[in-house]
C-alpha cells in the first residue's frame, strides 16, 4: 500500500483536490437548505422521483410515469434520457434528506467533468498546470452555473459534462491519433444519453466542422473509417434510448416539443452581461475574457489554441442579433428553442485557451522566483481569481432565490411530488391527437357507458409502467375511455387477462369489453430489449477492452 501511494502520490492528491472541488460546487446550497429552484426543477425533481420509485418495485427500464406527473401514464422516459440521472435517483432513495441526495449526485458528477477534462487537456497539451486550470474553467464556467443552478437545466447539465472527451474525440479522429475514436463514440453516447438537444447541437457543430475543415484532413481515407467507427459504437452505446425513442417517434404522430422563434441577444449587450456575471445566468466573466486575453496572448497560443479561439468566436457572434436568426423561424432549427444553448460550445473551446493563458502567466512568474513557498501561493491566487467570482455568483442566485421564492415552494430536505401543470410541460410528449384532452386527463375524467366521471385518486393505483383503474365505476362498466393514452407496447388486462382494446379519436384507450379492474401496462417490445442488449453489450466490451489496454500499458 506504502509503495503504491508512493508511486501515484500526484494522481492521489489530485484527485484529492477535485473530490473537495465537488464538495466546493454543492456546499452553497447544502448551507442555504435548499435545491436551486431553477425553471426546470419540478420537472427534472419528478423524472428523480419516478425513476427512484421504480426501483424501489424492482422495475429497471422504467417508461411509463405512473408515480408523478399527474399519475396518467405518460411515456416520458421514452423521448427524454434518463440513464444519467439513475445516480440521483439511487441517492434519493438511500438518504431521506433531498438536498444531501442532490448534493451527492451533483458532486459526483462535478467529480467525473474534472477527471475528463483534465485527462483529455493532458492528452492534448502534455502538461498538467495547463490541464488542471483547462478543467477547472471549464467545470467552474458560468454556463455550467446557469445549467446547475439557474436554470436546473438537467439534461444540459449532465451533458456538458462529458462534451469535452467528445470533442477531444472529434479532434483525434480528425487531426490527432485516429486510435482515440472511442472518445468520440462515447463521450457522445454519453450526451446523448443525457439531453437530445445538446446532441443536436453538438453533431451540428462537428458536422459545420468537418466540411470547413476537410481540406486540412490528412489520411483521409483511415480517418473517416474511424469516423464511421465512432458513429457506428455510438448507435449502440445509445440504442437503450434511441431505439425505443424512433419505436414511439414512427408508431404515430407528436408535435415538436415547446417550438420557440429563435433571437439573439445584442452582441455588446452580451459581452456586458457576461463581463458583469448577471448572477452567472451566461457565460460568466472568466469565459468572456478569454475574448480579449486571447489576442493578448495570441502568440503564445498553439495551432490548436488558436483554432479553438477562432471558432469559439464565430459561434459567439453566431449566437447574437449578428447572425440572422429570424431568417431561420419555422425551420427544423426551431427546436433549440434558445441560441444561448450554443453557450457550452463557446464555454469548452474557451476554457482551453483561458487554461493556456493561466500556464503562460504561471510559467513567467515562476521563472522569476523558484521558492516553492511562493510558486504555492502564487498557484493558490490563481485558483482564487476563478473560484471567488463563481462563489460570489452562486451566493446571489441562492440569496435571490431566497428572496424571491416563498419557502413552502422551495425544495428542501422532504420529499414532495412537483403538481404545477405548466411547469411539467406534459403536452411536449402527448400524443398530437390526444392534445385537446390534455387538460381532462389531468383531471383523472373517464367516460363511463357513455357519461363522463371523474375516477377518484384511490381508484387509480400506480404500478411500475403502468396504471390499475378499479372502483364501482370502473369495475361494473362496459365500456371505459380511460384518463390515459395510446403509445406503442401498450397492453390492456381485465380481471388479470388481456383483452383488445383499441384508441378513441383523441388517441385515448378505450375498452369496449368484459368487466371488472382495468389495468393498462407498458410492456417491452423486442426492440427494447435489443436496445438493452445492444447498449450493455457494447459498454461491457468497451469496459474490457480499457482495462485489459491499461493492464498491458502498465
Amino acid at each position: 500500500m506504502k509503495e503504491y501511494m508512493k508511486k501515484h502520490r500526484s494522481k492521489i492528491i489530485l484527485e484529492l483536490i477535485f473530490i473537495l472541488l465537488a464538495i466546493l460546487f454543492v456546499l452553497p446550497f447544502v448551507s442555504h437548505g435548499f435545491i436551486p429552484a431553477g425553471d426546470d426543477l419540478g420537472y427534472h425533481f419528478d423524472r428523480v422521483i419516478e425513476i427512484a420509485d421504480n426501483f424501489k418495485h424492482g422495475n429497471f427500464f422504467p417508461q411509463m410515469y405512473t408515480y408523478t406527473f399527474y399519475r396518467f401514464g405518460y411515456l416520458l422516459n421514452s423521448f427524454y434520457p434518463w440513464l444519467t440521472i439513475v445516480p440521483f435517483a439511487i441517492f434519493k432513495n438511500i438518504f431521506s434528506n433531498q438536498v444531501i441526495a442532490f448534493a451527492w449526485g451533483f458532486g459526483l458528477y462535478i467529480f467525473i467533468g474534472l477527471n475528463i477534462t483534465y485527462h483529455v487537456s493532458n492528452k492534448l497539451f502534455k502538461n498538467k498546470v495547463q490541464s488542471f486550470f483547462t478543467a477547472l474553467i471549464y467545470i467552474f464556467s458560468g454556463y455550467l452555473l446557469t445549467d446547475g443552478y439557474s436554470r436546473f437545466a438537467f439534461g444540459e447539465f449532465i451533458a456538458m459534462i462529458f462534451i469535452p472527451a467528445c470533442f477531444y474525440g472529434f479532434y483525434a479522429v480528425l487531426f490527432g491519433n485516429k486510435k482515440d475514436w472511442p472518445y468520440l463514440a462515447f463521450g457522445m453516447s454519453a450526451i446523448m444519453l443525457s439531453h437530445v438537444l445538446s446532441t443536436f447541437i453538438v453533431t451540428m457543430t462537428f458536422a459545420i466542422l468537418f466540411v470547413v475543415l476537410f481540406h486540412w484532413i490528412n489520411d483521409r481515407k483511415e480517418r473517416i473509417k474511424r469516423l464511421a467507427f465512432a458513429i457506428g459504437v455510438f448507435i449502440t452505446s445509445s440504442a437503450i434510448f434511441l431505439l425505443p425513442f424512433v419505436q414511439q417517434e414512427l408508431y404515430q404522430k407528436f408535435a415538436q416539443p415547446s417550438p420557440m422563434p429563435l433571437s439573439g441577444p445584442n452582441f455588446g449587450d452580451n459581452i456586458i452581461s457576461a463581463l458583469n456575471s448577471n448572477n452567472g445566468d451566461n457565460l460568466g466573466f472568466i469565459i468572456i475574457s478569454v475574448l480579449i486575453l486571447g489576442l493578448i496572448f495570441w502568440k503564445a497560443l498553439n495551432k490548436l489554441e488558436k483554432s479553438c479561439y477562432v471558432i469559439g468566436t464565430i459561434v459567439l457572434a453566431f449566437t447574437t442579433s449578428l447572425f440572422p436568426w429570424t431568417m431561420l423561424t419555422n425551420t427544423f432549427l426551431d427546436v433549440i428553442q434558445f441560441t444561448f444553448r450554443f453557450d457550452m460550445v463557446i464555454t469548452i473551446l474557451y476554457a482551453v485557451v483561458a487554461g493556456k493563458i493561466v500556464r503562460v502567466v504561471l510559467d513567467k512568474i515562476f521563472a522569476k522566483n523558484n521558492d516553492r513557498i511562493k510558486k504555492s501561493l502564487v498557484s493558490v491566487g490563481a485558483l482564487l481569481i476563478i473560484l471567488v467570482p463563481w462563489l460570489g455568483d452562486v451566493t446571489n442566485i441562492l440569496n435571490y432565490q431566497m428572496a424571491g421564492t416563498p419557502e413552502q415552494y422551495r425544495f428542501t430536505k422532504s420529499y414532495k411530488i412537483f403538481t404545477d401543470q405548466n411547469g411539467l410541460w406534459m403536452d411536449q410528449y402527448t400524443p398530437e391527437k390526444g392534445q385537446s384532452a390534455l387538460g381532462g386527463v389531468t383531471e383523472r375524467l373517464a367516460i363511463v357507458d357513455g357519461n363522463q366521471v371523474q375516477l377518484h385518486s384511490k381508484d387509480i393505483k400506480s404500478l411500475p409502467n403502468g396504471l390499475k383503474f378499479t372502483g364501482n365505476l370502473v369495475d361494473s362498466a362496459k365500456s371505459v375511455i380511460l384518463p390515459t393514452y395510446n403509445y406503442k407496447n401498450i397492453h390492456v388486462y381485465r380481471n388479470g387477462k388481456q383483452i383488445k382494446w383499441s384508441p378513441n379519436s383523441q388517441d385515448l384507450i378505450q375498452v369496449d369489453s368484459g368487466s371488472g379492474p382495468i389495468t393498462v401496462k407498458y410492456v417491452l417490445s423486442f426492440v427494447d430489449w435489443l436496445a438493452i442488449i445492444l447498449s450493455f453489450a457494447t459498454w461491457i466490451i468497451a469496459l474490457v477492452m480499457y482495462v485489459r489496454r491499461k493492464r498491458i500499458t502498465e
